[in-house]
């Protein structure tokens, strides 16, 4: 139906702002989705990884792009004109079905984003959203070897509404447990075990979990 077309790391994909005209289904890697506020504020949405689709809101509500989406690395994406999206899931009753979980899901995870915010500290926020995202990567294979969580701090304290030096702060406390270990864009997680007990999740380990 579309293009099948390959992007390096920081390239911009969707531009907050800018027409929806196409929509893209990713095949290969991460993407970050933000957007910014009247004041200049920019705030992290999310992430999206393989199988995941981009930039369907703007076609089917015929409006400007509410976010920016950028590639956290390479990435691989099948490009499709937003008219013959819109057609294929008019005319194909599988694809609204998927269209409607997929966001469902996303607007669930907002939910419980901002439930998390509300209910605990932040080194406890911190640990899960890193478990979250390495535990997409790993599920989406965009996680090849270790568990690793590419997100600069910045990132990191949008993610969980925080300020960037607390999120420093609860790092440091992370790493001095021997749970994590800092390094420039990136966090590895070297304790998984140790950040679901903190986090009190009781559910079955992570993929890769137990890998150094």
């Amino acid at each position: 139906m579309g293009v099948v077309q390959s992007y390096p790391a920081q390239h911009v994909l969707l531009r907050q702002g800018d027409r929806g005209e196409t929509v893209h289904v990713l095949l290969k890697g991460v993407v970050k989705v933000s957007a910014v506020a009247e004041n200049g504020t920019e705030t992290l949405l999310g992430r999206r990884v393989c199988g995941d689709i981009v930039g369907e809101m703007a076609v089917f509500l015929d409006t400007e792009r509410t976010a920016t989406v950028v590639t956290c690395g390479p990435v691989v994406t099948e490009m499709i004109n937003g008219s013959e999206f819109r057609r294929y899931v008019e005319t194909h009753a599988e694809a609204g079905v998927a269209l409607y979980q997929m966001s469902g899901d996303r607007l669930l995870s907002s939910v419980q984003r901002r439930l998390e915010s509300a209910g605990n500290d932040v080194p406890t926020r911190v640990a899960r959203a890193l478990r979250d995202i390495a535990q997409q990567d790993l599920s989406s294979g965009a996680a090849r070897s270790g568990i690793e969580v590419r997100m600069t701090q910045a990132e990191l304290a949008a993610q969980v509404s925080a300020k960037e030096g607390t999120v420093q702060k609860a790092l440091r406390e992370l790493e001095a447990k021997g749970m994590v270990r800092r390094g420039r864009g990136r966090v590895m997680i070297v304790d998984s075990a140790g950040l679901r007990n903190l986090t009190g999740d009781r559910s079955a380990p992570m993929v890769g979990e137990g890998r150094r």
